[in-house]
């Protein structure tokens, strides 16, 4: 009778043990959890401003090529005329 007074007090006292320790994880799980998703929102953040900064550049990047493309059309033109006063 004590054996079975004395396993039944030590399965009650493990049982409680148990939740105690299980509700304790929980609430390290969900604040965890927690931490991962605002590092998560932090990391897709500066994903976007840096796709945001590259694609600045590239467009800054086609601009100059643009000017570029004139600059020598004007060259070109004025070497022809130039060349067509210079000849008369």
């Amino acid at each position: 009778m004590k054996r079975t007074a004395l396993f039944s007090v030590v399965t009650v006292f493990v049982m409680l043990f148990s939740a105690c320790n299980n509700e304790k994880h929980e609430q390290e799980k969900k604040q965890l959890q927690a931490q991962k998703d605002s590092l998560q929102l932090i990391i897709d953040q500066q994903s976007q401003e840096v796709d945001d900064f590259i694609a600045s550049f590239l467009e800054i990047q086609e601009a100059l090529n643009v000017i570029k493309q004139k600059e020598d059309l004007v060259a070109i033109n004025s070497s022809d005329a130039t060349e067509i006063t210079a000849n008369p």
